[in-house]
């Protein structure tokens, strides 16, 4: 079961992932976001690494660990 989920902070559309450890949540985040960014020809940001996209979108991290009651 996933523990963190992490969401993109500025992007015209939600874009989440979930993993066991909050690096991992927010690897796959970075993946599916440059998916996304290829896949609408975004002129500058489709060739970013995951640290250059998580400086210029953002990112918030949710420990669920506990349960979504939690939040």
């Amino acid at each position: 079961m996933s523990k963190f989920v992490a969401v993109c902070d500025n992007l015209n559309e939600t874009l989440w992932a979930a993993g066991d450890t909050e690096e991992g949540a927010k690897a796959l985040l970075w993946k599916k976001a440059h998916e996304y960014l290829v896949k609408r020809q975004a002129p500058e940001t489709s060739d970013y690494s995951a640290e250059e996209l998580e400086d210029y979108f953002g990112v918030t991290v949710i420990d669920i660990s506990e349960g979504w009651g939690y939040l």
